[in-house]
């Protein structure tokens, strides 16, 4: 969240009152809809918009009913008794919302010093009277110059997720409400990124399963069974001086989360979105952000290098504190690691998709992290975190025909296990030229050739002529590689994609081609020998015949008398 001046906030609202809460009820319109929660809020002093009420109803997001808990990010806390400064503006009649989320409410100490600025209450009224009047100079406001907060209800404990639930599955929609500068690839990459920076952290079990791209969209204080990232923030209000970055609400039944979505402003006032560079504005560091709130975390104000501070100022990377407050929320146990996976196996499905799969050794994984490199002594990197029992893994927009190697371990709430030992993308082709020939003349010799990647007992090849017909190929082995050989005269002109494919013995394959352009040929006439003729008597022609390389060709005939 933008932080807001007290100008802008004396500006978004319609009343600025000093008093106490003095009740709270929270509210569940139908199950599964969004909770609510209704202060009962007595006004001692108003400072803008003289209504002489001596009370006033203002409506929170999130509560607690019964054990089911919902806390959504931003939202201001109020403490029954404790007086309080509260700008508030009316979304519906005689109801009301705070300005700025949790920013419009400032309480009071007992030494009648206001919280957050730091000045005695006659003085902070004094300026928001100013503030009112539009009269207060920017060097005499005490919220000018904070930068970028990123804001969710301090007065909620951490509440962690059940180890049941690790790898955490989330959604990304990055399509609905996007700004144009960012494509719905590139969003999914950032929100992955902020994940990521939580699980690379050691000594803690906190994992993600990245589940796909959806189109889900509805209510995003609702529950509906997901963990989604979208575009869009739902707001109780069009009220502009939210100022929000992005937000984050979870649901949690007995202490425990069991969903929570993530929402990203597409268009927030003064920010234009941009991935890299470790600003406000970098979708990398909203996202960390984020992500921390996802796993439950809270903001703070202990420490400038964290991503979890309220005056986050484009902190990019995680600081000791963020490190020591998850590994206390997801520590490692002193219980036995799960076993290692085995047998795992890579097969080229397409020339840009892998296929792996492996053997579940063990009775208590939480998930498996799968990894990959260009070369088979490494570097490796996580590409993917996949949950408990499944036992294979595709991945897609590689680069064609590219060589790559894979390991996979599995985790639990102790640790990883050890590696499985890595597998190669079995073999892959390399690219072919294109051939122009002749109608009726051989395409024949080598039509393409491979390089192999792990240990195949046998191959076989089969080529797909691109007219119709199919047979056999022949494999010349190199020892890493190999080529195919085939011959095929095409029956007709025209242009022909031939694919050639080879399988291996676990069920792999692979496939190159290339494309044939072939050339019309003229037909070739037999006329006959030369003949006699009498002037004025009709002349039979003998049978002429003639061949064509195109057996599919139609034909026509002229004779031209030569008189």
């Amino acid at each position: 969240m933008l932080s807001l001046s007290l100008e802008q906030l004396a500006a978004g609202s319609t009343r600025v009152v000093i008093g106490r809460a003095i009740s709270f009820q929270s509210f569940l319109p139908s199950p599964g809809q969004p909770i609510y929660t209704e202060v009962t809020f007595s006004v001692d002093k108003e400072l803008k918009g003289a209504f002489g009420d001596k009370e006033l109803r203002v409506r929170l997001p999130g509560g607690r009913i019964g054990d089911l808990l919902v806390n959504a990010g931003g939202t201001a806390s109020f403490d029954v008794g404790r007086h309080t400064v509260v700008f508030l503006f009316e979304s519906s009649p005689e109801t009301f919302q705070v300005v700025g989320r949790k920013q419009g409410k400032f309480a009071i100490g007992d030494d009648g010093t206001v919280e957050r600025v730091g000045l005695d209450l006659a003085d902070f009224n004094g300026r928001i009277l100013e503030a009112v009047r539009g009269t207060l100079l920017p060097a005499h406001d005490p919220l000018v110059g904070h930068g970028a907060i990123y804001l969710t209800a301090p007065a909620l404990n951490l509440k962690p997720w059940k180890s049941e639930d690790i790898p955490l599955a989330f959604y990304v929609n990055g399509t609905t409400q996007r700004p144009p500068q960012i494509k719905p690839e590139d969003f999914a990459t950032a929100v992955k990124h902020g994940f990521d920076a939580w699980q690379d952290l050691e000594e803690s079990h906190i994992a993600f399963s990245y589940a796909g791209q959806t189109i889900r969209q509805g209510n995003s204080q609702a529950f509906d069974g997901y963990n989604d990232v979208r575009w869009g923030i739902s707001t109780f209000t069009s009220n502009p001086f939210f100022a929000i970055l992005g937000r984050t609400i979870w649901w949690a039944r007995n202490d425990r989360i069991f969903e929570a979505d993530i929402e990203i402003e597409p268009f927030p006032t003064g920010i234009f979105w941009t991935i890299g560079g470790g600003t406000d504005q970098d979708l990398n560091v909203t996202l960390i952000h984020e992500a921390g709130h996802f796993l439950g975390i809270a903001d703070h104000t202990f420490g400038s290098r964290s991503v979890m501070t309220e005056f986050y100022g484009g902190q990019a990377a995680l600081g000791e504190l963020d490190r020591k407050i998850v590994k206390s929320m997801y520590p490692l146990g002193p219980g036995p690691r799960p076993i290692a996976p085995s047998g795992l196996k890579a097969r080229q499905d397409n020339a840009t998709t892998t296929f792996l799969t492996w053997k579940d050794n063990s009775p208590d994984e939480y998930g498996y992290d799968i990894e990959r490199s260009r070369n088979s002594a490494g570097p490796f990197a996580r590409v993917a975190t996949v949950k408990r029992n499944v036992t294979s893994f595709r991945e897609s927009g590689l680069e064609r025909n590219g060589a790559y190697y894979y390991r996979v371990r599995s985790f639990n709430q102790n640790g990883e296990s050890e590696y499985s030992g890595y597998a190669g993308n079995t073999f892959t082709f390399e690219d072919s030229p294109d051939r122009t020939i002749g109608e009726g003349t051989e395409l024949g010799g080598q039509l393409a050739s491979f390089r192999a990647f792990s240990n195949v007992q046998s191959l076989s090849a089969t080529i797909d002529w691109g007219d119709g017909t199919s047979e056999k190929g022949y494999i010349l082995d190199t020892g890493g590689g190999g080529s195919v050989t085939g011959s095929h005269v095409f029956p007709d002109n025209g242009t022909f994609e031939v694919v050639v494919t080879v399988k291996d013995t676990i069920g792999g394959f692979a496939q190159g081609g290339f494309t044939v352009n072939v050339e019309n040929a003229a037909p070739h006439v037999e006329a006959g020998p030369d003949i006699d003729a009498v002037e004025g008597r009709a002349v039979s022609l003998p049978k002429i015949s003639f061949s064509d390389f195109g057996p599919r060709d139609t034909h026509t005939a002229s004779i031209d008398w030569g008189d």
